[in-house]
Protein backbone atom coordinates (compact mmCIF):
# COMPACT_ATOMS: atom_id res chain seq x y z
CA UNK A 1 0.00 0.00 0.00
CA UNK A 2 0.76 3.53 -0.36
CA UNK A 3 0.81 6.09 1.97
CA UNK A 4 0.61 9.72 0.83
CA UNK A 5 0.46 12.88 3.36
CA UNK A 6 1.09 16.62 3.81
CA UNK A 7 3.90 18.28 4.71
CA UNK A 8 4.38 19.65 8.49
CA UNK A 9 4.63 23.38 7.58
CA UNK A 10 1.03 22.41 6.39
CA UNK A 11 -0.68 20.64 8.87
CA UNK A 12 0.44 16.94 7.94
CA UNK A 13 2.36 14.37 9.65
CA UNK A 14 4.88 14.06 6.28
CA UNK A 15 4.53 10.06 6.50
CA UNK A 16 4.26 9.87 2.39
CA UNK A 17 4.53 11.85 -0.43
CA UNK A 18 1.96 14.85 -0.67
CA UNK A 19 -0.57 14.87 -3.38
CA UNK A 20 1.20 16.84 -5.58
CA UNK A 21 4.58 14.29 -5.60
CA UNK A 22 2.44 11.88 -6.54
CA UNK A 23 0.39 13.66 -9.10
CA UNK A 24 4.08 14.81 -10.75
CA UNK A 25 5.08 11.10 -10.26
CA UNK A 26 2.33 10.18 -12.29
CA UNK A 27 2.63 12.96 -15.06
CA UNK A 28 6.47 12.08 -15.01
CA UNK A 29 5.90 8.32 -15.63
CA UNK A 30 3.03 8.52 -18.18
CA UNK A 31 4.92 11.05 -20.33
CA UNK A 32 8.06 8.63 -20.16
CA UNK A 33 6.13 5.56 -21.47
CA UNK A 34 4.21 7.76 -24.09
CA UNK A 35 7.25 8.76 -25.76
CA UNK A 36 8.98 5.59 -25.56
CA UNK A 37 5.55 4.28 -27.54
CA UNK A 38 6.11 6.77 -29.93
CA UNK A 39 9.46 6.23 -30.52
CA UNK A 40 8.75 2.59 -30.83
CA UNK A 41 6.19 3.55 -33.57
CA UNK A 42 8.55 5.66 -35.29
CA UNK A 43 11.25 3.31 -35.06
CA UNK A 44 13.71 5.03 -33.14
CA UNK A 45 13.77 3.28 -29.63
CA UNK A 46 17.26 1.93 -30.67
CA UNK A 47 18.45 5.76 -31.39
CA UNK A 48 16.56 6.84 -28.02
CA UNK A 49 19.06 5.91 -25.07
CA UNK A 50 17.46 7.96 -22.17
CA UNK A 51 14.59 9.92 -21.42
CA UNK A 52 14.69 12.40 -18.38
CA UNK A 53 11.54 14.25 -17.28
CA UNK A 54 11.78 17.17 -14.13
CA UNK A 55 8.42 18.56 -13.29
CA UNK A 56 7.59 21.58 -10.86
CA UNK A 57 4.93 22.12 -8.93
CA UNK A 58 4.18 26.14 -7.63
CA UNK A 59 1.68 28.60 -6.85
CA UNK A 60 0.81 31.26 -8.86
CA UNK A 61 -1.02 34.60 -8.50
CA UNK A 62 -3.78 35.67 -10.79
CA UNK A 63 -2.07 38.65 -11.93
CA UNK A 64 1.33 36.87 -12.21
CA UNK A 65 -0.05 34.74 -14.59
CA UNK A 66 -0.14 34.74 -18.52
CA UNK A 67 -2.26 32.49 -19.29
CA UNK A 68 -4.84 34.09 -17.01
CA UNK A 69 -6.74 35.75 -19.72
CA UNK A 70 -7.28 32.86 -21.67
CA UNK A 71 -8.54 31.07 -18.67
CA UNK A 72 -11.14 33.71 -18.69
CA UNK A 73 -12.34 33.90 -21.66
CA UNK A 74 -13.03 30.05 -21.39
CA UNK A 75 -14.89 30.96 -18.34
CA UNK A 76 -16.71 33.90 -19.85
CA UNK A 77 -18.05 31.21 -22.27
CA UNK A 78 -19.72 28.84 -19.72
CA UNK A 79 -23.38 28.78 -20.05
CA UNK A 80 -25.61 30.94 -18.05
CA UNK A 81 -26.94 27.90 -15.96
CA UNK A 82 -22.90 27.32 -14.94
CA UNK A 83 -22.38 31.43 -13.87
CA UNK A 84 -25.64 31.29 -11.61
CA UNK A 85 -24.47 27.85 -9.71
CA UNK A 86 -20.91 29.26 -9.83
CA UNK A 87 -21.25 32.76 -8.78
CA UNK A 88 -21.71 31.90 -5.31
CA UNK A 89 -18.28 30.38 -4.65
CA UNK A 90 -15.21 32.15 -4.35
CA UNK A 91 -12.92 31.75 -7.05
CA UNK A 92 -8.94 31.44 -5.53
CA UNK A 93 -6.92 34.67 -7.03
CA UNK A 94 -4.21 31.81 -7.18
CA UNK A 95 -3.50 29.03 -9.55
CA UNK A 96 -1.53 25.91 -9.75
CA UNK A 97 1.27 25.68 -12.38
CA UNK A 98 3.21 22.68 -13.28
CA UNK A 99 6.10 22.79 -15.42
CA UNK A 100 7.74 19.90 -17.24
CA UNK A 101 11.17 19.60 -18.87
CA UNK A 102 12.04 16.89 -21.32
CA UNK A 103 15.47 15.49 -21.98
CA UNK A 104 15.83 12.80 -24.82
CA UNK A 105 19.36 11.30 -24.36
CA UNK A 106 21.06 9.55 -27.86
CA UNK A 107 21.65 10.12 -30.97
CA UNK A 108 18.73 11.71 -32.38
CA UNK A 109 18.53 14.31 -35.69
CA UNK A 110 16.41 16.67 -34.96
CA UNK A 111 13.40 15.72 -37.35
CA UNK A 112 13.60 12.74 -34.96
CA UNK A 113 13.30 14.72 -31.91
CA UNK A 114 10.55 16.78 -33.52
CA UNK A 115 8.97 13.28 -34.46
CA UNK A 116 8.30 12.65 -30.53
Amino acid sequence: SLQADEPLNVGGKDLGPSPYDLLLSALGSCTVMTLRMYADRKNLNDKLTTISVSLSHNKVHKKDCEECAAAEQEQEAATEDERASSSSKKKSPIFDRIERKIHLGGDLTDEARAKL
